[in-house]
């Protein structure tokens, strides 16, 4: 290849590749009171609507609060001297654009206390306190679960589990997540 030709081959390629981001970005239409919005093909600059503004600004502060349970459990197997009584709140979701169907987070919580055993009836009250990040808060939902257990005095894995229920909490198995700063209360009354 001679000198001249290279220089050639040289100087469009790179106005080529001046030209690349220019040709590989689109631009869409506004929606009605929207702002357009470029879609790249390249990892160039990007604007962003209206939409993807709100949800990023949602996103930007937490959604807090606390679920609270309080459980009255009937004690229909037997608790063996020194064994505990264990009751757990969980919480989950998946935090879901439902427009475009991309999963912005995925949440799982617990807390574990030990009940008060008298006779056969076991009392325990679990306060699981919340801080989530959330694109969607006002349509995400959120199930509440709850497990008790019989765990053996000894036990040093799940294997001293004598007894285990595991249950959505009534009433909770899906609700929307609650406004910021609200502690929502179930009372349970369960068998084991």
């Amino acid at each position: 290849m001679s000198h001249r030709a290279l220089n050639l081959f040289a100087c469009s390629s790179l106005a080529f590749a001046f030209a690349l981001p220019a040709i590989s970005q689109s631009v869409i239409p506004a929606a009605p009171g929207g702002l357009p919005s470029t879609i790249p093909t390249s990892p160039i600059k990007r604007t962003v609507n209206d939409e993807t503004a709100a949800a990023t600004a949602a996103a930007s502060a937490p959604v807090t609060g606390t679920f609270v349970a309080k459980f009255t459990i009937k004690l229909a197997t037997a608790v063996p001297s020194g064994d505990s009584v264990l009751c757990t709140l969980g919480a989950g979701l998946i935090d879901e654009n439902h427009t475009t169907f991309t999963v912005n987070n995925e949440i799982e919580e617990s807390k574990s206390m030990k009940a008060t055993v008298s006779g056969s009836t076991a009392t325990c009250t679990v306060s699981l306190p919340y801080s989530w990040y959330l694109s969607s808060p006002s349509t995400d939902t959120v199930s509440l679960n709850y497990q008790l257990s019989i765990v053996s005095s000894t036990a040093v894995n799940e294997l001293g589990v004598a007894r285990t229920s595991y249950q959505y909490v009534p009433g909770a198995g899906s609700i929307k997540v609650p406004s910021s700063g609200t502690t929502t209360t179930y009372t349970i009354s369960a068998t084991i």
